[in-house]
């Protein structure tokens, strides 16, 4: 939904007469908000610019400067009352960003290349099936069947 092909796909429809010229701002927060996720789900060392491990010359951080500034600016208002909005997820993205940007340049003092996407909350939730297959049918584990689960 939110990718380079949806957003592409609304700008090449927004000069039709029957689209809503509103929607080259709807792609363009479908341009971003793809960027920011490719940006944080980076999960190999070598891939596309945004999909690849965080390195100093990577340009993630370069980029999430960029979508700070962008999510700042942006606003939601109500289609009844014209209003702005207050939407969590917009300081949950802002956080998310700042806390990146702050822990790359932190690890990258010691380390060449960091993968983002371990730092989210996947990783952990794909733990859990695995630790409950180990040794049979062990839906709820408790702490004695959890502990020699663990290598």
């Amino acid at each position: 939904m939110l990718s380079h092909s949806v957003a592409a796909a609304l700008n090449l429809y927004v000069g039709k007469e029957d689209f809503d010229s509103k929607a080259s701002e709807t792609a363009q927060f479908v341009y971003n908000m793809d960027k920011i996720f490719d940006s944080i789900n980076a999960r190999s060392l070598k891939s596309e610019k945004e999909m690849c491990a965080v390195t100093e010359n990577s340009g993630h951080v370069e980029l999430s400067k960029e979508k700070i500034i962008w999510i700042e600016k942006c606003h939601i208002r109500s289609s009844k009352t014209g209003r702005k909005i207050y939407a969590a997820c917009k300081n949950g993205w802002l956080i998310t960003l700042k806390a990146f940007i702050g822990i790359s340049e932190v690890l990258l003092k010691k380390r060449k290349f960091i993968i983002i996407s371990r730092f989210s909350q996947d990783s952990l939730e794909n733990t859990f099936p695995t630790i409950r297959r180990r040794g049979g049918f062990r839906d709820n584990p408790d702490v004695y069947e959890f502990s020699p689960t663990q290598l």
